[in-house]
């Protein structure tokens, strides 16, 4: 064989295996979509009636979660980030498919507690749950307790 030969073989290579390369990337590239989660979009209370079965949590600025039913803003449940899949699941048992769920965060929440307590809602496979916005007695009663 001679040199020329040799060379022609190791550029075919080379042209082959760049070929395979930008290939490889460009239906790596084309073929992946960014993942996003589906967040049902905001109502008013006034469009859906908060029932007994309706779970009302807000969201403030601290390590906790304050949880109502309903209009019944008395009877609030005070509990931490780490039981609130707990608590969701608890209440999802006794409501069966009843249960829905108004998310509520401040003007303080962080982003993060949004997107983890939204995380909640898929592994506890709730159905019906939305964000909404918090009303100046929710405030009111987030201020008091925190």
């Amino acid at each position: 064989m001679t040199i020329k030969r040799v060379l022609l073989i190791l550029l075919i290579g080379f042209i082959l295996i760049v070929g395979v390369m930008v290939a490889f990337f460009y239906f790596t590239i084309a073929t992946t979509s960014p993942i996003a989660v589906h967040v049902p979009s905001t109502t008013t209370s006034a469009s859906r009636p908060l029932t007994d079965s309706t779970l009302v949590l807000l969201l403030g600025n601290k390590q906790k979660v304050y949880a109502y039913y309903g209009r019944n803003m008395n009877d609030r449940i005070v509990t931490s980030d780490e039981s609130v899949r707990k608590m969701i699941g608890d209440e999802k048992k006794k409501h069966s498919n009843q249960l829905s769920i108004v998310i509520k965060p401040s003007s303080t929440a962080t982003y993060e507690k949004v997107v983890d307590i939204l995380d909640e809602m898929t592994i506890n496979d709730i159905k019906k749950y939305e964000l909404g916005k918090i009303t100046p007695a929710e405030e009111a009663v987030l201020k008091n307790v925190q």
